[in-house]
C-alpha cells in the first residue's frame, strides 16, 4: 500500500472534501496521508483533518512565504500540539526567493526558531526550498545539529544536487513532476537510493501529467502515477517501488509506525 507523504488536504480545493477522499484510501491503495502545513490557519485545519480522520497525519509549520505571519501566538500552537500522536513532522518550512518581494532574512529568522522546535521535540522536518539552494545549503550545514531528521519535499533539482542532499542525510521526495519526462530530475531519481526515496503528490498541486485527462485538481489517489513513474525511471517492479517508499515513510515518520502498530 502507498503513502502520500505530502498531500495538503486543508488547502481550499481540498478541506469540504476530505471524508470522501480518505473513504476512497483503501480502494486507491493507499495507507496513509501526511497532511503538511503551511500558514496559520491551514496549522490549524490540520489539527481538525487529523483529529477526525484515522489515516491521515500531520505536520505543523509555517511556509516561507508565510513567514510574516510567524509570531509567539503561532509558535505556542505549534508547540502546544506537536505531542499530539497524529502530528508527525515539523512542516513544511524552508527557503523561498522565488518572488521580488521575499525577505531572506525573515525566512531564515523563522526556519532557524522551527528548527529549534524540532530539536527540542526530536522531530523530522519536511523542507521546502525554491530559488535559494546555496543559502539553503549552507543554512543546513551551519544548523544541521538542528534537524533530527530531514526531507526535501518536491525535489525537482539534478542529480549534482540531489547528491548533496543526500550527503547532509536529508530524504528525498518527488511528485507528478516525474512524469513530465524533465532529463534533468529522471538521472536524479535514477541515481537516488531507493532507500532515500519518498513519493508525494504535493496535492492539489501538480497533477501528473497521466492524470489531467481525469481531472486538474490533485489528489493523493494519484500517488500511484508517481510510484509508476519511478519505477519506470529505476527500471524496478512498481511493486518494489511501493515496497521500499513505504517503509521509507515508516522509518521517517516514527509516529506513523507507532500509530499503526
Amino acid at each position: 500500500m502507498l503513502i502520500d507523504t505530502h498531500a495538503h488536504l486543508c488547502s481550499e480545493e481540498l478541506f469540504g472534501r476530505t471524508e470522501q477522499i480518505v473513504r476512497d484510501f483503501y480502494e486507491d491503495g493507499l495507507e496513509a496521508v501526511v497532511c503538511p502545513s503551511y500558514d496559520f490557519i491551514s496549522n490549524h485545519k490540520t489539527l481538525e483533518v487529523v483529529n477526525n480522520f484515522d489515516n491521515v497525519y500531520g505536520a505543523l509549520g509555517i511556509h516561507p512565504n508565510d513567514s510574516h505571519c510567524w509570531d509567539a501566538g503561532v509558535r505556542s500552537f505549534i508547540e502546544d500540539n506537536i505531542d499530539n500522536p497524529k502530528i508527525v513532522a515539523i512542516g513544511e518550512v524552508g527557503l523561498d526567493y522565488h518572488y521580488p518581494e521575499h525577505n531572506a532574512s525573515e525566512q531564515r529568522q523563522i526556519l532557524l526558531q522551527q528548527l529549534n522546535i524540532a530539536k527540542y521535540h526530536k522531530m523530522p522536518v519536511i523542507f521546502h526550498v525554491r530559488d535559494a539552494w546555496a543559502d539553503f545549503l549552507e543554512f543546513i550545514r551551519t544548523n544541521r545539529d538542528l534537524v533530527p531528521a530531514g526531507v526535501i519535499h518536491c525535489f525537482d533539482g539534478d542529480e549534482n544536487l540531489a547528491r548533496e542532499i543526500l550527503d547532509l542525510g536529508f530524504s528525498i521526495s518527488v511528485t507528478g513532476l516525474v512524469t513530465y519526462k524533465k532529463a534533468k530530475l529522471i538521472d536524479a531519481v535514477r541515481f537516488i537510493p531507493i532507500e532515500r526515496l519518498m513519493l508525494e503528490t504535493d496535492s492539489p498541486y501538480l497533477v501528473p501529467h497521466n492524470a489531467h485527462t481525469q481531472q486538474k485538481i490533485n489528489e493523493p489517489k494519484f500517488v500511484q502515477y508517481v510510484a509508476d513513474a519511478v519505477a519506470e525511471i529505476k527500471q524496478m517492479r512498481v511493486e518494489k517501488v511501493i515496497e521500499h517508499t513505504t517503509q521509507n515513510a515508516y522509518n521517517f515518520f516514527k509516529k506513523l509506525r507507532t500509530n499503526n502498530e
